[in-house]
């Protein structure tokens, strides 16, 4: 079919039609790879199921099936790139050619959705990742070679806004351009959500001064019945109040689960409710503490900014490399939000003490309330290598065991998640101090070989590099 398209255009040259026969043989080989791929699938779900129905459990070494189960899955991570390269290449042919158009088609992104059964956003970021050879070929480049992925190039493709026009838009093209080597190293070293993240940031300073961000706009609840006696409510939060509303379910979800466990004690029956029951009973509770209908006091949540970092003028300082207020989930906070609240807030202020904040020795065991708030704001997440858990959802751990003579002060306290503290005490997993109070700790398996850190302290450094660099440019995108 294809070559009747191309026989009715009546441009093409013998060169050219030999050129697209061979592309239709490339697709009949990549076919025949699908039915391969597809077959050994189904071995490995074989495999597996006959290690489901060992006699006695596997007895096998932990290094021989980690080592199994790490090379599938980096294959598997591998063929998945591959597959996101041909994607992109093969779309690409098709816009070159004018496929799309020549079928009608409104948009490239909705030729390839009904083409290839994915969804239109999943088509516009292939089309975007397509398109950004011509920009930033060293981005082209990294992801063709396999050492980026999809997500990381589309990140990348999405940093300059789309309003930018004329001299505007070269001036920002041109600066990301000088920055490929560093932004490809910067990915290189970093999960698709951190890049993205990175990525963001860039782009809401490069367009500060460009049309009104949507999440500025009024927040809006729906609530209504339904016709089966129940209720539906929903509703379109701009970032502060969804950060605000986030931080303080998150907060009453881990008390409800914590909760809920001492008072089922060792009940092999029971189960903990769902994250969206959870989350329900959270709302709840918080409405009554609120109106005061089931005891007095009010609802609140914790935010944290250090004191300098207030005392700026904000015109002065860097939003990009920090100095905004934060909540304990993690979640950042605008100053026009920070200073509606501080009006009617309740103030804690903590002062360092020759850079000790409040240390407590050997007289106290279990962390104090405010200590705990001092450790999420210096913490921000939960301290194991790569775990993402906020504040709120994590322990207080003492790296040096109080029962070997450990102290209850911040240089040997972090935070940990509950899976990974219960990894620490119950399952032998060794943990020791980072490079400084706030970097990831060092971690053993519990057979003593070290669990990996992907440099986190060099990626981090990359990433404040970077950022300093568009900080240091930024007004000749946008003029002051």
């Amino acid at each position: 079919m294809e070559g009747h398209r191309e026989d009715r255009s009546g441009d093409d040259t013998p060169d050219q039609r030999t050129e697209w026969v061979v592309l239709h043989q490339h697709a009949s080989e990549l076919t025949e790879l699908v039915s391969q791929v597809s077959s050994l699938s189904e071995r490995l779900r074989s495999a597996r199921s006959a290690l489901a129905d060992q006699a006695g459990g596997d007895k096998t070494e932990f290094s021989t099936r980690a080592a199994a189960t790490g090379a599938l899955a980096e294959a598997a991570a591998k063929l998945a790139r591959c597959s996101d390269q041909l994607t992109v290449t093969s779309t690409q042919l098709a816009l070159d050619a004018q496929v799309p158009l020549q079928e009608g088609c409104r948009s490239e992104r909705l030729w390839l959705a009904q083409r290839s059964g994915i969804n239109r956003h999943a088509a516009a970021s292939i089309v975007r990742v397509g398109a950004i050879g011509e920009r930033f070929p060293l981005v082209a480049a990294a992801f063709d070679e396999g050492r980026i992925h999809l997500g990381h190039v589309d990140a990348i493709s999405t940093v300059i806004p789309g309003h930018f026009k004329g001299d505007q838009l070269a001036t920002a093209i041109e600066m990301v351009r000088d920055l490929q080597v560093k932004l490809v190293t910067l990915a290189e070293e970093t999960t698709v959500d951190e890049f993205a993240a990175f990525c963001r940031k860039i782009r809401i300073r490069l367009d500060a001064d460009g049309p009104a961000d949507r999440s500025s706009e009024a927040s809006t609840v729906w609530l209504e019945a339904t016709l089966d006696g129940r209720w539906m409510l929903s509703g379109d939060l701009s970032a502060d109040d969804g950060a605000l509303v986030a931080t303080m379910l998150l907060e009453r979800m881990e008390k409800l689960r914590n909760r809920l466990r001492n008072e089922a004690g060792d009940d092999p029956a029971f189960v903990m409710p769902t994250d969206r029951e959870l989350r329900a009973r959270a709302l709840m509770e918080l409405l009554l503490d609120g109106s005061g209908a089931s005891r007095p006091g009010r609802v609140g949540v914790f935010l944290h900014i250090d004191l300098e970092d207030l005392d700026v003028d904000r015109e002065d300082l860097d939003v990009i490399l920090g100095g905004n207020a934060h909540t304990e989930a993690d979640l950042d906070i605008s100053d026009e939000t920070l200073w509606g609240l501080l009006a009617g807030a309740d103030i804690t202020p903590v002062f360092n003490h020759e850079g000790s904040p409040l240390s407590y020795g050997r007289t106290r065991r279990l962390t104090p309330e405010i200590l705990r708030h001092v450790l999420a704001h210096r913490d921000r997440r939960c301290r194991w290598p790569h775990c993402n858990q906020p504040a709120l959802r994590t322990n207080s751990h003492h790296i040096e065991h109080w029962e070997d003579g450990g102290t209850t002060d911040p240089e040997v306290l972090a935070g940990l998640c509950r899976f990974h503290h219960l990894a620490h005490h119950n399952h032998g997993w060794g943990v020791t101090r980072g490079t400084d109070s706030s970097s990831p700790l060092r971690v053993l398996r519990p057979n003593g070989s070290p669990l990996v850190n992907r440099a986190a302290e060099r990626r981090r450094l990359e990433r404040d590099q970077v950022l300093a660099r568009f900080a240091d440019i930024i007004a000749d995108v946008i003029p002051a």
